[in-house]
C-alpha cells in the first residue's frame, strides 16, 4: 500500500489525535516474528515518516477541507435548527395567543350559558304561573259553561213566556180594539196606547180636563157646548186654575195671531140677580179668590 492510498483510506475514519495515534502505533511491542526476523513490513513507517506525512500540507489541507465541510454542516445544521426554532416560537405565540382568544371565548360562553341558564330558570317559572292561571281560566270557563247553559235555559224560558205574553197581548189588544171598548179611545191614545183622565186635546189639572173652544159664541152657546162634551164652563177655585187658564188663552193668541181674540167664558155669572155671581154649579164659595178686575167681570175677565 502506498502512503497516498494510506492517507485516503485513513480521512473517513473517525481517528483520535493525531499524536496520540502515532505515539500508540509506534509504542506497541512487535511480534516475536518480527524481532527474530528483523523485518519491518512494507505498511509500516517510522514515526518521523508519519509526523512528516501527518504535517504535510496535503494531508493538513484535506484536514482542513474536512473540518470546513464539517463547520459548513454544523452551521447549516445549525441555520436550520434556528430557522425550526424560531418557526416553533412563532407557533408557540400563535399558540399562546389563540389560546387567550379561546380564554376569552370560553369566557364568553360561560356568561352566556350562565345567562342561558338564568332565563331557563325564569322560563320555567313562568311556565308554572302560566300553568297555574291556566288552570284557573279552565275552571272558570268550566263555571262559565255551566253558567251559559242555565242562562240558554232561562232565555228559552224567556223566550216562551215573551210569546206567550205577546199572545196574551195580542188577545187583549183585539178586545180592546173592538166596537165594545170604544169609548176607550176617547182617554187613551191609540198608537202609544197611554191613557189619562182626559180626552185626546184635553190638559189634565188637578184631576180635572180643560179645552179652548175656538168659536166665538155667547156665555150661554159655550156653556151648552161644554155640556155637550161631558163637561161645563171652567171654574177658577184658586191662582193655580187661574195660571193655566191664562197661559191657555195666551198660547192661542201666539198660535193663531190673526184672530180676533181678546177673552174666554168661565163658569161664573149674576143672571139670577146683578151683582150676585155664582158658579155654574151653584156655589158661591169659591169667590174668596178673584184675579179678576170685578168692575169687568161680565165683560172679559183677566183669568179666562
Amino acid at each position: 500500500m502506498t502512503d497516498t492510498e494510506g492517507v485516503q483510506d485513513r480521512k473517513d475514519t473517525a481517528e483520535p489525535a493525531l499524536e496520540e495515534q502515532v505515539q500508540r502505533k509506534y509504542t506497541k511491542e512487535p511480534s516475536l516474528q518480527e524481532h527474530v526476523a528483523g523485518i519491518c513490513t512494507t505498511d509500516d513507517m517510522t514515526y518521523t515518516e508519519e509526523i512528516q506525512m501527518r504535517t504535510s500540507p496535503f494531508w493538513l489541507n484535506l484536514l482542513l477541507n474536512k473540518t470546513s465541510q464539517e463547520n459548513t454542516q454544523l452551521n447549516l445544521l445549525l441555520n436550520k435548527t434556528s430557522q425550526e426554532n424560531t418557526q416553533l416560537n412563532l407557533h408557540l405565540e400563535n399558540a399562546i395567543q389563540e389560546k387567550r382568544q379561546l380564554d376569552v371565548e370560553n369566557q364568553k360562553l360561560n356568561m352566556f350559558l350562565n345567562s342561558t341558564l338564568e332565563n331557563f330558570n325564569l322560563i320555567e317559572e313562568e311556565k308554572k304561573q302560566l300553568n297555574l292561571h291556566l288552570n284557573e281560566s279552565l275552571k272558570i270557563i268550566t263555571l262559565q259553561g255551566a253558567e251559559s247553559k242555565q242562562l240558554h235555559q232561562l232565555l228559552l224560558n224567556e223566550q216562551l213566556n215573551s210569546m206567550q205574553l205577546k199572545a196574551a197581548n195580542e188577545h187583549q189588544l183585539s178586545i180592546l180594539f173592538s166596537t165594545k171598548m170604544g169609548f176607550i179611545w176617547r182617554f187613551c191614545n191609540r198608537d202609544t196606547l197611554q191613557c189619562s183622565h182626559c180626552p185626546p186635546g184635553w190638559t189634565e189639572h188637578a184631576s180635572r180636563c180643560f179645552i179652548l173652544s175656538h168659536e166665538p159664541k155667547k156665555w150661554e152657546n159655550a156653556r151648552i157646548e161644554c155640556l155637550d162634551y161631558g163637561g161645563d164652563l171652567a171654574m177658577v177655585w184658586n191662582k193655580e186654575d187661574q195660571a193655566l187658564l191664562t197661559n191657555m188663552t195666551f198660547q192661542y193668541v201666539q198660535q193663531n195671531p190673526s184672530e180676533d181674540f181678546h177673552s174666554a167664558w168661565i163658569g161664573l155669572q149674576d143672571m139670577v140677580q146683578e151683582g150676585t155671581f155664582y158658579w155654574v154649579n151653584g156655589d158661591t164659595s169659591g169667590m174668596s179668590f178673584i184675579g179678576w178686575i170685578r168692575s169687568q167681570i161680565t165683560l172679559w175677565p183677566t183669568g179666562t
